[in-house]
């Protein structure tokens, strides 16, 4: 779940992100504390920013492992990658094809690559908001709408069942999902899969295929057309 409920905000927090407080909120889960990398359900979450000035990051600590706070200082405390959460899923969704419209089934793999960690971008107004972060938008992922040309820095390789999403730089990742066996066939007929880099939603909470809504339609996602390795 979000961490909207019980979440500590200190008063600075919640000035400076001000009508973004909300998107922050839900764009984080409570998963693990970014200090002690021990789970946050069942104890108080704190939200604490780290502003580098042109971006920040967000990120959810026991209350008691690190206060709510906007750190400005040289002390800047960004979340280590062995601490930040990332769920995945595979969704075979219907995708018109050719000039005739018939409908065939696609698979789409759905990302979430910092549950308890996420980037803040701040506009020419100076206002912050989600954005995924930059290595993917490097590696070719963009927002909607989804095109057929192939994103240049990541590619998917099949392991047995299981799907692999490598990013060519190494900067990301990797990020790896389990496939039935209709969906790794589809991987194979397609040649690859769609990617969706996305802190819209938590892919292990989706039980209906209206709760991909937020990040088919951009919120907050990245996406990609991602070849099979090989």
């Amino acid at each position: 779940m979000t961490v909207r409920e019980n979440v500590v905000v200190s008063a600075a927090v919640r000035d400076k992100l001000g009508p973004s407080l909300d998107q922050v909120l839900d764009s984080l889960w409570l998963i693990d504390c970014q200090t002690c990398n021990q789970p946050l359900p069942g104890r108080r979450p704190a939200l604490s920013v780290d502003d580098f000035s042109i971006f920040a990051s967000a990120t959810l600590h026991h209350h008691e492992c690190r206060q709510s706070a906007w750190n400005e200082t040289d002390q800047i405390r960004a979340a280590a990658g062995e601490t930040v959460s990332h769920h995945t899923l595979c969704v075979l969704l219907p995708v018109a094809y050719g000039d005739n419209g018939e409908e065939g089934r696609k698979p789409f793999v759905l990302v979430n690559p910092g549950l308890e960690m996420i980037y803040l971008a701040r506009s020419a107004l100076g206002q912050w908001a989600v954005k995924p972060n930059r290595a993917f938008v490097d590696a070719g992922f963009a927002p909607p709408p989804l095109t057929s040309t192939p994103v240049p820095g990541a590619v998917v390789e099949l392991r047995g069942n299981q799907l692999v999403i490598g990013f060519r730089n190494g900067l990301m990742g990797p990020f790896d999902v389990n496939l039935n066996d209709e969906a790794r066939n589809l991987v194979v007929a397609e040649g690859g899969a769609v990617v969706l880099m996305t802190h819209a939603i938590d892919p292990h909470e989706i039980t209906d295929p209206t709760q991909l809504e937020p990040a088919l339609s951009g919120d907050r996602t990245l996406m990609g057309y991602t070849q099979l390795a090989g």
